[in-house]
C-alpha cells in the first residue's frame, strides 16, 4: 500500500467515526426530546381575604379564525369551601361581542356535550364572558382536549382547550388549602 492509499483509508476510518458520533448525538437529542416532561402549570393561589382564596390558571387561546382570546379558569374558595368554579373568556374589545343569552358549550369527542350558563355581571365589556362551569368540570375525567363553542352576537367563537390546559384546571379542581 502506498502512503496515497493509506491516508485515504485514514480518512475512511475518520469520516466513520464521524458519522458514528453524530448519529450518537441526534439519537440522544431524539431520546431527550421525546421525553415527557411535566407541563409548567400556570396555576396560581391569590388570597383575597383572611378566609377567601382565589385560585386561577390563565391561558392565550386562538379560536378557529386565528383571533386570541385570554381563557381564566378560576375557583373560589371560602372558609375551605368551593364558593364557585368560572371560566372567563376575554376576547379584544372591537372583534368580538359575547351573546350573553346563550350558554357556552363544551365538547369532548363526539358524545359529550355539556353547557354552563353565562354568569358574566352586567359592568363587563361586550368582549368579556363569564360562566359558570363547576358542573362540567366536576364531569370531565380526562386531559383529553376541549372544544369551547362561544356564543357571540355575530355567529361563535370556537376554542380548542388543549390537554395541557385541561390538566391545569383539574389541578385547580383538585386545589385544597393545606
Amino acid at each position: 500500500m502506498n502512503s496515497c492509499q493509506v491516508g485515504f483509508v485514514m480518512m475512511l476510518r475518520l469520516l466513520r467515526q464521524l458519522i458514528r458520533s453524530l448519529l450518537l448525538l441526534c439519537l440522544c437529542c431524539l431520546c431527550l426530546l421525546g421525553q415527557a416532561t411535566p407541563s409548567t402549570a400556570s396555576t396560581h393561589v391569590y388570597p383575597e381575604a383572611a378566609d377567601r382564596v382565589m385560585v386561577r390558571s390563565l391561558q392565550t387561546l386562538r379560536d378557529r379564525s386565528g383571533q386570541a382570546w385570554q381563557v381564566v379558569f378560576y375557583k373560589r374558595l371560602s372558609q375551605g369551601q368551593v364558593d364557585s368554579v368560572r371560566l372567563r373568556l376575554v376576547g379584544f374589545p372591537d372583534q368580538a361581542a359575547i351573546d350573553h343569552s346563550q350558554p357556552l358549550a363544551f365538547e369532548l369527542g363526539l358524545a359529550d356535550v355539556w353547557t354552563s350558563p353565562d354568569v358574566t355581571p352586567a359592568e363587563f365589556a361586550p368582549a368579556v364572558g363569564e360562566y359558570d362551569v363547576r358542573a362540567v368540570m366536576e364531569q370531565v375525567d380526562s386531559a383529553a382536549p376541549l372544544h369551547l363553542v362561544l356564543p357571540l352576537r355575530s355567529g361563535t367563537a370556537e376554542l380548542l382547550v388543549p390537554p395541557f390546559a385541561v390538566r391545569e384546571w383539574q389541578e385547580v379542581m383538585q386545589w385544597q388549602p393545606s
